[in-house]
């Protein structure tokens, strides 16, 4: 083949007109084709989906709340621009309980300030729930999660739990376990100001009556 290949160039052993339009084209051919690779190469690029910027963004969720409107719901995603608290409880649960009166009080000072407190619920009967909810005074939107795939995408392990979301949706502060006044405080104060957390002391464990590490829903 490459005999004849070289025949069809140079014809009687001289290069012809033909033989200098082929020599010319090739190179000209393979030019193309490399642009053409590397143009698809960027658009794959182009089209490849985004990935999240920042590993601590806040999982999206929305419940339907207990302490609202027939039917409504709360969506995590439409609260950003918001400072948000997230806090993991269960009727059953006694550091829950114990809690509660702090959560609600500090729920009710910050509203002026912008501060979005939701109470997601876990294995708690909607009659249990509303009961607590009742009980402690709870102004803020409550609600269940029946499946526990919002813990999970948390990573709760354990009850009670309390998370703090700044504006732009990141999560800044985890406090495992009962939360304390002296503790909880300064955190929502700044996470109300938009200032850096205040550095963490060490948070007691979550309770016995923790939830297990595979939720189980409980209607």
């Amino acid at each position: 083949m490459l005999h004849s290949f070289r025949e069809a160039l140079f014809p009687n052993g001289r290069p012809s007109i033909r033989g200098f339009i082929v020599t010319a084209l090739v190179p000209a051919i393979l030019l193309t084709v490399l642009v053409a690779r590397i143009l698809h190469a960027n658009s794959v690029v182009t089209r490849a989906p985004a990935v999240s910027a920042n590993p601590n963004a806040a999982p999206d969720f929305t419940i339907q709340i207990w302490n609202g409107a027939p039917g409504e719901k709360i969506h995590l995603a439409a609260l950003k621009g918001k400072p948000v608290v997230v806090n993991f409880w269960g009727s059953w649960c006694i550091p829950c309980a114990a809690e509660a009166p702090l959560l609600s009080a500090a729920a009710k000072t910050y509203a002026a300030q912008g501060v979005v407190f939701i109470g997601v619920a876990w294995q708690t009967k909607v009659s249990d729930g509303k009961a607590f909810i009742q009980q402690h005074e709870i102004t803020y939107p409550c609600g269940p999660d029946d499946s526990g795939d919002i813990l999970t995408n948390f990573g709760i392990t354990g009850l009670p739990q309390t998370v703090l979301i700044d504006r732009s949706g990141v999560v800044v502060r985890h406090f495992p376990g009962q939360i304390t006044a002296d503790t909880f405080g300064p955190a929502v104060e700044a996470l109300a100001k938009g200032e850096p957390q205040p550095a963490a002391t060490p948070s007691p464990a979550p309770s016995p009556t923790a939830a297990p590490a595979t939720p189980t829903p409980k209607r």
